[in-house]
């Protein structure tokens, strides 16, 4: 029956791009994304940027099965921890189960100066607390 069926949903878009630090590469770089959705627990995936700052996350999927009329939501956040120092570079309540719903399209250029102040980007599904700029989204 349709009504009890799972559905995969997107918790987490892939990310890529380069972390800067004070305008230089943050080379080995640690950054660490942390999904939460279904339970206070959620997921944590790590990576290590190269000597160029370059980072890559996949996407992170799961199935879902809503039983009562519910609105997905995914808490997103990205910190890195660099010389020492730990840095919130992505604040996020994502509220789009698609891929790169975070978004509205898939962001290009993604640059990340983990110094930076965090500012609101306005999204069409849901609320971004970021450092990250991009020159474009593809939609």
């Amino acid at each position: 029956m349709a009504f009890f069926s799972k559905k995969e949903v997107v918790v987490g878009s892939p990310m890529e791009g380069v972390l800067s630090y004070k305008g230089k590469p943050a080379s080995g770089a640690q950054l660490r994304r942390h999904l939460r959705w279904k339970d206070e627990t959620g997921v944590t995936d790590t990576v290590v940027a190269d000597q160029n700052g370059h980072f890559s996350l996949p996407a992170v999927t799961d199935s879902w099965r809503p039983l009562l009329p519910a609105e997905f939501v995914a808490h997103q956040k990205v910190y890195v921890e660099y010389q020492g120092e730990e840095y919130l570079i992505w604040t996020m309540g994502k509220m789009d189960e698609s891929l790169y719903g975070e978004l509205g399209g898939k962001p290009n250029d993604l640059i990340c100066e983990i110094t930076g102040e965090l500012a609101r980007v306005e999204v069409d599904h849901g609320m971004l607390g970021t450092v990250c700029r991009w020159s474009s989204i593809d939609r």
